[in-house]
């Protein structure tokens, strides 16, 4: 029964660190994606040529 009780407390605990840790790393997978979309250059667009 002391187990139970514990591991509520441990899984509790243990989940926390898990969430922190992973919402970390997906702000930091984030960031690099968002840096790397600053440092390129836009599409640039073809000039339609005037019809005649």
């Amino acid at each position: 029964m002391s187990g139970g009780i514990l591991g509520m407390f441990i899984g509790a605990a243990l989940l926390a660190t898990v969430y922190q840790v992973f919402m970390k790393w997906v702000d930091a997978e984030t960031q690099d994606v968002a840096a790397e979309l600053d440092n390129t250059d836009p599409p640039k667009k073809e000039l339609e040529q005037p019809k005649d």
